[in-house]
């Protein structure tokens, strides 16, 4: 049996008290009929198919969507399924498919969505999406948020090495490799066979911390906006890259940030080689 048929077997089996609700919901008889025979229908179209769910699991992983695959998605549906070519036909007669050309069309003209001329970040569309009161499915924002939260660990630790090794280099002038006091000296005249205490190693000062915080938080906004650390947009002479720009608004939101410790934490990551243009 069809899904249309099953559907429609479903519907006529309703108790009379059902009926007479969708009756009194729908004005006369006849537009009572008509309502259900719409509802069996926009039940068996292909968007309202299995097939046609959004896998939000692989989609959250997606680095970029395009406008067409962002409104499927804040609908639940599978980009590759639910295209605007396939539910064009529908628009004058399906909810669904008048819902999904309303979206759309604010999209196309929207700043934040990029007017539909070029792929637009995921961070990008659920901003939109919340300025709009669209709601976002909540598996897809429970993904994007997991992988944001993945990179945004992954850049802190990786600032967190670096801030330690460049510690470790900054030795005093007495205890350098040429000093007879230095370890490698002092290494030399112990016997190995007596082994020693191993020192504890130094805690980091905690100007070094708010800095090796101050780099993790940028390069984690970098990513999240959509960009490589190591390969920026290269900047216009004379102007602040659009890469730039867009971490810092996102940056002076945050805790612990004004323009003058942003500026100063752009200026040495770059000189550090934790971020670089094309």
């Amino acid at each position: 049996m069809s899904r249309v048929a099953a559907e429609r077997e479903s519907l006529m089996a309703s108790s009379d008290d059902e009926v007479e609700r969708l009756f009194v919901a729908s004005g006369t008889e006849e537009q009572a009929k008509a309502r259900l025979m719409a509802e069996i229908e926009e039940k068996g179209r292909f968007f309202s198919m299995r097939g046609a769910e959004a896998d939000f699991g692989y989609w959250s992983k997606v680095e970029f969507w395009t406008l067409d695959e962002s409104i499927a998605l804040l609908l639940g549906k599978a980009p590759e399924v639910v295209t605007w070519k396939a539910i064009q036909p529908y628009v004058n007669i399906s909810a669904f498919a008048k819902q999904y050309e309303r979206m759309r069309t604010l999209a196309l003209r929207a700043q934040a969505m990029n007017r539909g001329q070029t792929a637009i970040y995921p961070s990008a569309v659920i901003g939109w999406a919340n300025e709009m009161d669209i709601p976002v499915p909540k598996v897809l924002a429970q993904g994007l948020a997991q992988l944001s939260e993945k990179r945004h660990r992954s850049a802190s630790e990786a600032a967190a090495r670096k801030a330690s090794v460049e510690q470790g280099q900054q030795q005093p002038a007495h205890l350098s490799p040429e000093s007879p006091h230095s370890n490698a000296a002092a290494e030399r005249e112990t016997d190995c066979s007596d082994p020693q205490p191993i020192a504890a190693a130094p805690a980091v000062p905690a100007p070094v911390q708010r800095q090796v915080s101050q780099n993790a938080a940028i390069l984690a906004l970098i990513v999240e906006l959509g960009y490589t650390p190591s390969a920026l947009p290269r900047t216009p002479k004379g102007k602040e890259s659009q890469a730039k720009q867009a971490t810092k608004t996102a940056a002076l939101n945050m805790p612990g940030f004004t323009e003058a410790v942003f500026n100063k934490a752009w200026q040495r990551l770059r000189s550090d080689g934790l971020i670089c243009d094309e």
